[in-house]
């Protein structure tokens, strides 16, 4: 019993935390989106340093030195957001920080007010991990869920040979971090902070279209056939618990589902920012999203966006609205109705409080 109140008082540290309370970002909306990105504050360390001892995370973040140039790349990026996500992100994103040690390439997390309702949320970046070229940081990504093989590679490609360069490696790196933040305070998902016992499916338009809830943990509509999702780890530095060998049954399983990418099926959360982000990336954006599994040379097997294909209908619809060229009016302005039961779903961009 001991040890369980001792969890429950570092869960509550945590959560409670400063960095956590809107009030410790002051008015964030009268700061130009593009000038909200820092160093980390010695707050933010303790809480990210708190985090990661409560949570058992190999790495301890600390704070990075001050690189300018990554700082003006971030801002750069932010400045460039097609014009929809840019208005949601002004509305949702309380900064962007950068730091050492993260454990991964990003990391978001909510803030509250007063009351406990969720308002908007930070974002941070590890400067080491984005110290990458686009496509050689999206190999990396794509390749961690599988143990290094020294004949069998995977090798993503997000940007043509022109556009490989670490700006759009942080470009896609904060886009999916940005899928997070505009989670927050709305209702297309359960909050990251509520035990899955108490979301019904029936109530998140997005969640439904793939997840299930039940008392302990949320599972996938197609986990009868997609037996190797619970095996995904991510960010894995020594290579991750799958074969190499099962990459191409772990992409051709995913391309049973309605998932958008292979990372989008470990968890709702990471469904809808992997969505958000490949839609932006490649419907909005028009650039390339591709994984390729190749041994000895040769390609075994090659994975593209979804978005032309009709297991990505209903999603590829639900972010049309929301970054459609209505994305700025109200949530029954932005639906429409027809024969399908998710045309009738109800999206509409974050609620502007000022």
């Amino acid at each position: 019993m001991a040890v369980s109140c001792q969890s429950k008082d570092r869960y509550a540290e945590i959560f409670n935390h400063a960095v956590r309370q809107s009030n410790y970002w002051g008015n964030f909306r009268e700061i130009p989106l593009d000038r909200r990105v820092s160093k980390a504050t010695p707050e933010l360390i303790d809480y990210l340093q708190k985090h990661s001892g409560f949570y058992h995370l190999d790495t301890m973040p600390i704070q990075s030195h001050e690189d300018r140039e990554i700082v003006d790349s971030v801002r750069l990026v932010l400045k460039e957001l097609p014009d929809p996500v840019q208005r949601m992100a002004a509305e949702k994103l309380v900064g962007v920080c950068l730091v050492h040690h993260l454990g991964a390439s990003g990391f978001a997390q909510s803030v509250m007010v007063s009351d406990g309702q969720e308002l908007g949320a930070f974002v941070v970046l590890d400067s080491e991990s984005i110290a990458k070229t686009a496509n050689e940081w999206f190999t990396w990504r794509e390749g961690s869920p599988f143990a290094r093989d020294p004949n069998t590679m995977v090798v993503g490609t997000i940007e043509d040979d022109a556009g490989d360069t670490q700006l759009n490696a942080i470009r896609f790196l904060l886009l999916h971090e940005l899928g997070h933040v505009m989670q927050v305070g709305e209702r297309y998902n359960p909050s990251w902070h509520v035990s899955p016992s108490t979301v019904s499916g029936s109530s998140h338009p997005y969640f439904e279209f793939s997840w299930l809830a039940n008392e302990k943990a949320y599972s996938s509509r197609f986990d009868g056939y997609f037996g190797l999702r619970d095996h995904l780890k991510y960010y894995t530095n020594s290579g991750g618990a799958l074969d190499m060998t099962q990459a191409i049954t772990a992409y051709e399983q995913l391309q049973q589902t309605n998932f958008a990418t292979l990372y989008g099926a470990t968890n709702p959360f990471d469904d809808f920012a992997e969505g958000f982000t490949s839609y932006v990336h490649s419907v909005l954006g028009a650039r390339p999203y591709r994984v390729e599994l190749i041994r000895d040379g040769r390609i075994l097997h090659r994975y593209d966006s979804c978005w032309d294909e009709k297991r990505c209908a209903d999603k590829k619809l639900f972010f049309a609205k929301l970054l459609g060229p209505n994305s700025n009016q109200t949530e029954s302005s932005a639906a429409t109705s027809s024969g399908d039961a998710h045309d009738n779903i109800e999206v509409k961009p974050p609620t502007i409080r000022r």
